[in-house]
């Protein structure tokens, strides 16, 4: 009796024994497929088969290199959505960090970010091809680039730097288009300036960190490498134009007149050398301008005292005068 069911169990675990090599036999011959699909690159077939063997061997994470590699095919085509689908809370490799870029991609060129790039672009060459033109009229300059980039200034970013940097270069743009309207020629020098300060450097942030124009080396010399040469520019002028107010509204200033001149002497207290026009206007009493003149003073050093002279032809009508005056050559 004992023996009889001895070997009934022997049996059974025998059957039981071959029934699992089997199974184990038809996994491993899954399992070898699903690994020759991802050879040759299907992997959208060998995702169906490694689902399925989700407990055998390394299968769960070959089925993490298949939607990785797939996501990679995705990115590659710029097929941003399908490209995050499978990115999604894979967190295999630097999935994450793709998965990032493809919202960020798929949101920029869902809102207005690359749009503005491309406009940008042919904005900034355009200015570039004209200005070569010693002829250029610099009112039209700037309102063809707003013409190209102006309508982004209320436009929704997805990137908020870039917009950012969008709103810093329409804002130089606008700062040069109302200098051009400022009454004295020293206003409209500076606020100029003070427009290409800011644009170059948008421009140059906009080369940095997006890569902007970054193959194109007119460009470069343009903008990238002049930004610095530009500011300091700006800040000669600022520095220059202040000292030459501060001393013409002080208490010490005076306008000379004798022998049909008008004269006048200043010191220059700024770290520069420059050369500057005055232009002068003689009003009577009765506030009529009756006469005018100009003269250049140039290349006035650091530390020296500089002085003009502009003839006057009826001194004995002279009652105010009025000045203004450019700078240039500033170094």
């Amino acid at each position: 009796m004992y023996r009889k069911k001895y070997s009934v169990v022997c049996l059974l675990l025998l059957v039981l024994s071959c029934l699992l090599s089997a199974c184990g036999n038809g996994k491993s011959e899954k399992y070898d497929e699903a690994i020759s699909l991802m050879d040759n690159n299907n992997y959208n077939e060998a995702i169906e088969i490694l689902a399925e063997l989700s407990d055998y061997e390394d299968s769960s994470t070959k089925l993490l290199e298949c939607k990785y590699a797939l996501g990679q095919e995705a990115v590659a085509t710029e097929e941003w959505e399908t490209a995050i689908s499978y990115f999604a809370d894979l967190n295999y490799k630097d999935s994450n960090e793709l998965l990032a870029q493809c919202e960020k991609e798929k949101g920029m060129h869902e809102n207005a970010d690359y749009d503005f790039l491309a406009d940008l672009e042919k904005s900034v060459l355009s200015r570039i091809d004209t200005v070569k033109n010693a002829d250029y009229i610099e009112e039209i300059v700037v309102d063809t680039e707003l013409a190209y980039i102006g309508k982004y200034a209320n436009a929704i970013f997805y990137d908020s730097t870039l917009k950012s940097l969008a709103d810093k270069y329409i804002e130089g743009l606008n700062v040069q288009k109302d200098g051009l309207k400022k009454e004295y020629i020293y206003q409209r020098q500076i606020e100029w300036l003070r427009g290409i300060t800011i644009r170059y450097e948008a421009l140059s942030e906009l080369y940095n960190d997006y890569g902007f124009l970054s193959d194109n080396a007119e460009f470069i010399a343009t903008y990238v490498s002049q930004v610095d040469s530009q500011k300091a520019l700006y800040e000669a002028y600022c520095a220059i134009e202040a000292d030459v107010s501060e001393q013409i509204n002080s208490d010490d200033f005076s306008w000379y007149v004798g022998d049909n001149e008008v004269t006048f002497t200043l010191k220059n207290n700024t770290e520069y050398e420059f050369t500057t026009t005055f232009e002068l206007s003689f009003y009577d009493a009765d506030n009529i301008m009756y006469e005018s003149g100009s003269d250049t003073i140039e290349n006035i050093k650091p530390g020296t005292a500089y002085s003009g002279s502009i003839y006057i032809y009826d001194e004995n009508r002279l009652d105010g005068i009025a000045y203004q005056n450019y700078y240039s050559n500033v170094k």
